[in-house]
């Protein structure tokens, strides 16, 4: 079994670079291709998202010449829209029911998408920073590391809490556990978190994640208390 101060050594070589979203406090962009949320673009012909007769709409938009550094899942787009429902959470749903991925190669004639937000959820524009470089999670880390000697101190696990972790709206970085290991942890791009500021909220301080597998295809998971 690995000692307290092996397992961190292992952990600090592992730490992640998030690409953290500032939710407001600035001037709002007038731009309407720039980072939002809770609010996107769309081209004028294509049909808005449904999900039982009623359109979803864009919960966070990402201007990908505005992140610090470009992820590999973003090297192709210049921008992405992530739509989802309004009235209910899209457990266990494919890839366009109940929520959406789209990705525009170029911003040139893009409008703004005409489903508004729902009621109390406040459309902010967003900045993106590199955050402090994370760890994983417990239940990841147990996936990656020995974690008993971390797990018999106390103290230890105190260390391992105080880590940085950032549990909102991000790029990269380890997604966030809510309850127990991330459904789609392995092929993990972002997460969009409660977002008091906006009012918006996954069920109960709840956590989505959006992943794409090797062949390209974008999988939802979510969690909450």
């Amino acid at each position: 079994m690995a000692g307290v101060r092996e397992t961190f050594a292992e952990i600090k070589k592992q730490l992640r670079t998030p690409i953290v979203a500032q939710i407001g406090g600035f001037r709002p962009p007038e731009d309407p291709c720039t980072s939002w949320f809770a609010r996107g673009v769309h081209h004028p012909d294509e049909p808005l998202p449904m999900l039982k007769g009623q359109p979803m709409f864009p919960l966070l938009q990402i201007r990908c010449a505005e992140l610090p550094e470009v992820p590999s899942a973003f090297a192709g787009p210049a921008l992405v829209v992530i739509y989802v429902n309004a009235t209910e959470i899209p457990f266990d749903l494919p890839h366009g029911e109940g929520w959406l991925v789209r990705e525009y190669r170029s911003i040139d004639a893009l409008v703004p998408c005409s489903t508004r937000a729902p009621a109390g959820v406040k459309p902010m524009g967003i900045k993106w920073s590199a955050g402090k470089p994370e760890r994983p999670d417990w239940e990841q880390a147990s996936e990656s590391f020995d974690m008993d000697a971390i797990a018999d101190s106390d103290s230890a696990k105190e260390r391992f809490d105080a880590m940085p972790h950032h549990g909102g709206t991000k790029i990269g970085g380890y997604p966030s556990e809510v309850q127990g290991l991330v459904e789609n942890a392995d092929d993990y791009v972002l997460q969009i978190g409660s977002e008091a500021k906006v009012g918006w909220a996954w069920a109960d301080s709840g956590v989505a994640t959006f992943a794409r597998d090797a062949n390209g295809r974008w999988t939802f998971a979510c969690q909450s208390l």
